[in-house]
């Protein structure tokens, strides 16, 4: 069943039919109006904007040049807008240890009105990468109450 579209019944996932699937009118036509809704909505350095080396090369003129990134308030903007949904799930292979604390999470897309699977990722963190490294130091000193 390769390339098949999947619905999700349940917590099982079944082939979708040929019948069920948009038209490519009718996907162009939402797609439109995915764009000119997001562009009365989103806002540049709210709901979008440029980290800096997110460049990427122009085919054309081979220079480098911005590339905008969806920032978080600009996904929780356009995920109603795709009828999205999200749902997040703490993998086995989490390790919570007085030295160490580790977690993998998979977070699964789906469509809401049609159930359907749009896609999954899993993604790793831990307490020792270097932007949270510093955080957590064991120390004798007692917490400011400002904290």
């Amino acid at each position: 069943m390769k390339n098949a579209h999947l619905v999700r019944t349940g917590s099982e996932r079944v082939p979708v039919s040929a019948k069920e699937e948009l038209e490519i009118e009718d996907l162009l036509a939402h797609a439109a109006k995915l764009q000119d809704s997001l562009k009365r909505v989103m806002r540049e350095g709210r709901h979008y904007g440029i980290i800096p080396g997110s460049e990427r090369t122009d085919p054309k003129t081979g220079k480098d040049k911005p590339k905008p990134t969806l920032l978080r308030a600009g996904r929780r903007e356009a995920l109603p807008s795709l009828s999205a949904g999200s749902e997040y799930e703490i993998l086995p292979d989490t390790v919570q240890r007085e030295d160490f604390i580790g977690y993998s999470v998979r977070c699964t897309r789906w469509h809401i009105p049609t159930g359907r699977w749009i896609a999954s990722g899993i993604g790793p963190c831990n307490f020792r990468e270097a932007k949270y490294r510093c955080r957590f130091q064991p120390t004798d000193r007692e917490v400011p109450k400002e904290y």
